[in-house]
């Protein structure tokens, strides 16, 4: 959705969910008016991986995503291809070698949050790109967490990926791969 009052073209807000606040009324809220948000853009480049109609996914300890499944990926380092760069990040977060077959997506969000520290926001241009992988061979998950910004990888059921669970890219990702006739449907839980 374009926000034109925010004097960006093409300025994508990540949405709210029902009953939230949008990025933007976090912003406000949060962020004195003569003190603006820190603003960082990132590329980056995430895989999805479907096996036995669950998707491998990562729950976030921090940043905009803390406590939502997300997908493998990261920042695309210097030097490196987007496939690259999925390839190490899965095997970096997950703990399994896959394979990047096909480029189904890219993404453009921003993404409002609190920084760590609580003391100031993050405004985050998040640009990206999505890959469609397979398990190089069948291996265990790393389920435990990270360290830094991983509470571990999980094989989350395709029926129990509702939008409210997901990161904002999740959804995308997914959206993408549905959209591509994959017999993969989306449907929010019933409550």
């Amino acid at each position: 959705m374009s926000m034109g009052g925010m004097g960006r073209p093409g300025y994508q807000q990540t949405p709210a969910l029902p009953g939230q606040r949008t990025d933007l009324e976090r912003s406000r809220i949060m962020t004195p008016p003569d003190e603006p948000a820190l603003r960082e853009t990132r590329i980056g480049a995430y895989g999805i991986c479907i096996c036995d109609d669950r998707i491998l996914v990562v729950r976030k300890a921090k940043g905009p995503y803390k406590g939502l499944y997300d997908l493998p990926g990261g920042g695309v380092e210097f030097g490196e291809s987007p496939t690259e760069t999925v390839a190490r990040e899965f095997l970096e977060e997950a703990g399994v070698a896959v394979e990047v077959k096909e480029l189904v997506g890219s993404f453009s969000l921003v993404s409002v949050f609190p920084a760590d520290s609580g003391t100031h926001l993050v405004e985050l241009h998040h640009l990206g790109f999505l890959y469609r992988v397979n398990l190089a061979a069948p291996a265990p998950i790393k389920e435990d967490p990270d360290g830094r910004d991983s509470l571990g990888s999980v094989w989350l059921p395709l029926r129990d990926a509702s939008p409210d669970k997901l990161s904002p890219l999740a959804r995308e990702g997914l959206q993408c791969i549905s959209s591509q006739g994959s017999g993969i449907s989306l449907r929010r839980r019933a409550q």
